[in-house]
């Protein structure tokens, strides 16, 4: 009998053992990912008919400080105090026609959120000449904007700017210009 108890108990203890172990590596990987709020769709290339499109950063700020070439010091704010700014991160690259005509700001991309649909800004529009010091001016440019001619095997990289709620989630991403439309699922 006491024979029973012993291999029985030292069962248990192994059996306790391997859940103490399978819970000091499962559960650390189980909380970076829920923590995480990165996007599976960062990094990855998603390609039409003639576009590719790769988001490369998501991020959320209270304004965007930024030089223009007459090395004035401009400032973007969301439109309210209930707003702020995503800045997406992006590459534009023409794989298939020999030229490609993009008129940005005719076609800007949105941004769809729990909230509703945003249209990317016009920063050339929303800029305001900037005081004081700016420590992070410059980080959120080249601005991808206006009027562009991307010839074969070339890409436009830069930052798209969108004015949304605050604590808004996002849904979707879409880009529609020279001919294709690519909606990303954020």
């Amino acid at each position: 009998m006491i024979f029973y108890i012993t291999m029985w108990h030292g069962i248990f203890q192994f059996r306790k053992a391997r859940i103490l172990l399978f819970a000091i590596l499962v559960i650390p990987l189980l909380l970076a990912s829920c923590l995480s709020d990165t996007s599976p769709a960062l990094g990855r290339t998603y390609q039409g008919p003639i576009l590719q499109l790769t988001l490369e950063d998501i991020l959320t700020l209270s304004t965007i400080a930024y030089t223009e070439e007459d090395d004035a010091v401009y400032i973007i704010r969301p439109a309210s105090d209930g707003n702020e700014l995503v800045a997406i991160s992006a590459r534009i690259g023409n794989h298939a026609a020999t030229k490609v005509q993009l008129d940005i700001n005719a076609q800007p991309s949105e941004l769809r959120m729990d909230s509703g649909r945003y249209h990317a800004l016009n920063t050339s529009q929303l800029k305001v000449p900037a005081t004081g010091f700016h420590p992070d001016k410059d980080l959120y440019v080249p601005f991808i904007r206006g009027s562009q001619e991307l010839e074969k095997d070339f890409e436009l990289h830069g930052w798209i700017i969108f004015d949304v709620p605050k604590d808004s989630k996002l849904e979707s991403f879409k880009w529609e210009a020279g001919g294709d439309i690519i909606i990303i699922d954020l």
